[in-house]
């Protein structure tokens, strides 16, 4: 199995989906997400036995498109961003930003809104660390809203919140300069801006 191939992964995705949906509706409730956790728990030498509250928020975090339901779909998505690393589509996004930007053909004011970020990073930065505890992050991306001048369509700190648990960060306690990028990015697309 290849762990850095989106095709891969989407097998991956479909094999776990396959072995906890005992029924084969195309849907994973609570009684074949509980075993599915455990075994996630388990493999990090962890004994978890998920309660009701803890398999509606597992439902909740799973379920991308909100439809009430965890599918085939919401498995892969949940497998990417664990495998492949945040959001893949946003990471695509922010690839493809980041070579236009190298080719000189990135727009001008997405390139103004970088900058930005990166110049708020450097101010919180101050101990030239190269990182940031992630609880700055929130405020961070509000005061480059707020820079810009669009602090009133802008998320606000739950939606910040809510974009960052979909990111997976190299460490789990802080964020580099490139990660922070990559949230903003995705925060903006978040806001209804077009990349």
């Amino acid at each position: 199995m290849n762990f850095n191939d989106p095709e891969g992964v989407k097998r991956i995705a479909k094999r776990i989906f396959e072995l906890y949906d005992k029924d084969k509706n195309g849907i994973l409730d609570h009684q074949e997400l509980s075993p599915m956790l455990q075994a996630v728990y388990k493999t990090l030498s962890k004994h978890f036995i998920p309660s009701k509250p803890d398999l509606d928020i597992y439902q909740h975090v799973l379920d991308k498109d909100n439809d009430g339901k965890v599918t085939l779909q919401d498995i892969e998505e949940a497998a990417k961003r664990y495998f492949l690393g945040s959001n893949f589509e946003e990471k695509l996004i922010l690839e493809k930003t980041e070579s236009n930007s190298k080719k000189g053909t990135i727009s001008p004011d997405l390139e103004n809104k970088l900058e930005i970020t990166r110049r708020v990073f450097g101010v919180y930065d101050n101990n030239k660390t190269g990182f940031l505890p992630l609880y700055n992050l929130p405020e961070m991306i509000q005061q480059v809203f707020n820079t810009l001048g669009l602090n009133k369509s802008g998320p606000s700190i739950e939606n910040i919140i809510q974009i960052m648990q979909r990111f997976i960060f190299s460490d789990k306690n802080k964020a580099n300069l490139h990660e922070f990028e990559e949230v903003f990015v995705m925060c903006l697309k978040e806001s209804g801006y077009i990349i």
